[in-house]
């Protein structure tokens, strides 16, 4: 713990100022009787406030004493390249707090070597170029994790008075998310080096499933890819998810999903579990990244094509429609896949269209038989459904990255992937790494 360098008659006239001042505002405006609940939350939180901003303002003030006291003392000063910096004077910076702006004076040097001027102090705060403190930008950021930059901004003013411009919260959002991007891109290089450090998870089965879903990015629609890995309660219920989400190809989102993988307790896990449907980028990354996994169909995909042919083969909403889809579902849920495969084998049209639908179901089928024993598959209790994935892009990426009118540019949905993902799996946990 650092040590106050402050004499302590100085410190003890500081404390006496700020109480002064404090008093006068509690005798000013504090009610002893300020009638209901809200009007006394109103006036405590107001006073709470004003105290804050009162000490924030006190030791940016103190701060400003202590610059000029180190400009009258120290004219030149070491730039980090190794030449001397001369000193320009106190020149004056504003940083955005939680309590409001406050104005630091500090002294600036100017390096005839480098041609670079720079303060000392802003790298004592901690703040480098920033506008915003670190509290600033961790709240700004986490905010921008699910409501757009013009609502983040809002909702800084109006519940913590602090006001930025929509650009500010753009910047910071993206940095972020940026710096995200680099931490994730680092854990694949440790992770193919085989240096990622073991997880403390130790399930005893986890589940994996991948699904991609489409976002306006440059003008076009490109796919963002999705990935989760989650546990099961003893309920079947999906507990302790963790999720990925890139605009990446599938090669590089293999990579990333492994890594999730990792820190999910996979390399400590036996039971593993893939299930997703039937996407031909999917099943080349379980078969590359999680070939020992009991790989499984979505069921709801699979009666999905099933529905497709049952439609042209008997006709839109007919009963004979219903039926045949009836007895396919109970020969999927009864482990007989064949029977199913035979079923649609029998079908002759003659319509070009109808010919390429049953073509393309009897290829999907025989593709993916040995992934569709369902009722063997629940039995030994594993999900027989994406829905998590599904769930995912919704929840994840959808509700924050699909609203009306948005439309982004390549580095800006990647960097906001990073920050959705990175807010359904750790939002219990600080953004400071990522502030820097």
């Amino acid at each position: 713990m650092s040590t106050d360098p402050t004499p302590p008659e100085d410190r003890e006239k500081a404390i006496e100022e700020i109480l002064r001042k404090l008093e006068e505002k509690l005798r000013r405006d504090l009610n002893v009787d300020p009638g209901s609940l809200d009007e006394m939350e109103d006036q405590t939180q107001s006073i709470g406030d004003d105290f804050k901003r009162l000490l924030d303002e006190e030791l940016a003030k103190r701060k400003g004493k202590d610059q000029q006291s180190q400009s009258r003392s120290l004219c030149t000063l070491r730039c980090p390249c190794g030449a001397k910096a001369r000193s320009l004077g106190l020149r004056t910076r504003h940083i955005v707090l939680l309590s409001g702006v406050q104005t630091f004076r500090r002294v600036y040097y100017h390096c005839s070597g480098c041609h670079r001027g720079f303060a000392p102090m802003d790298d004592w705060l901690g703040v480098g170029q920033a506008q915003v403190s670190h509290r600033v930008a961790g709240l700004l950021g986490r905010l921008s994790c699910y409501l757009p930059d013009r609502l983040v901004a809002r909702e800084l003013s109006d519940l913590f008075g602090v006001v930025l411009a929509v650009r500010t919260v753009q910047r910071y959002s993206q940095r972020i998310g940026a710096s995200m991007k680099t931490e994730a891109n680092h854990q694949v290089e440790q992770w193919k080096h085989r240096n990622l450090p073991p997880s403390e998870e130790r399930p005893s089965r986890l589940h994996i499933t991948m699904d991609g879903v489409m976002l306006h990015v440059d003008g076009d629609w490109h796919e963002a890819k999705v990935g989760c890995v989650y546990q099961t309660d003893p309920m079947g219920k999906g507990i302790k998810s963790r999720y990925i989400a890139t605009m990446e190809r599938s090669a590089q989102f293999g990579r990333h999903l492994c890594v999730l993988g990792h820190q999910s307790g996979t390399h400590r896990c036996r039971d593993l579990a893939t299930v997703a449907d039937g996407a031909e980028w999917i099943w080349q990354e379980v078969g590359k990244y999680f070939p020992r996994s009991v790989q499984v169909l979505d069921y709801y995909h699979a009666t999905e094509h099933l529905w497709e042919a049952a439609r042209l083969r008997f006709g839109e909403g007919s009963a004979k429609a219903s039926d045949w889809m009836t007895q396919q579902k109970e020969r999927l849920l009864n482990d007989q896949v064949d029977l199913v495969i035979c079923e649609v084998e029998k079908w002759r049209p003659r319509q070009p269209q109808k010919c390429v639908v049953r073509k393309r179901l009897v290829g999907y089928l025989q593709t993916h038989r040995h992934r569709m024993n369902y009722g063997m598959l629940k039995r030994a209790g594993y999900h027989t459904g994406s829905g998590m994935v599904e769930s995912a892009c919704k929840n994840v990426v959808q509700t924050r990255m699909k609203r009306a009118g948005m439309r982004w540019s390549a580095p800006g949905a990647e960097a906001k992937l990073q920050m959705c993902r990175w807010f359904s799996s750790y939002q219990r946990t600080s953004l400071n790494q990522y502030l820097q």
